[in-house]
């Protein structure tokens, strides 16, 4: 998995596991194919303090889970 530090820092950055994340995007409606990787930057950004590249792997995350 490419993302594998961006999923490890994670935890260390908000106190959940990446998988816990991965879920609460789904619950957000994220794991549909018009949420935009700008949306998930925002929502992480505002909700969990984190930066762009966390957004890319969770969005690639919700794309790999979709296929």
């Amino acid at each position: 998995m490419p993302f594998t530090a961006r999923f490890a820092s994670i935890e260390t950055l908000t106190g959940l596991t990446a998988g816990q994340l991965i879920a609460a995007a789904r619950d957000r409606g994220f794991a549909c194919p018009t949420a935009t990787l700008d949306e998930i930057a925002a929502w992480l950004e505002d909700d969990y303090d984190l930066g762009p590249e966390h957004a890319e792997a969770i969005a690639h995350a919700l794309r790999e889970d979709a296929a």
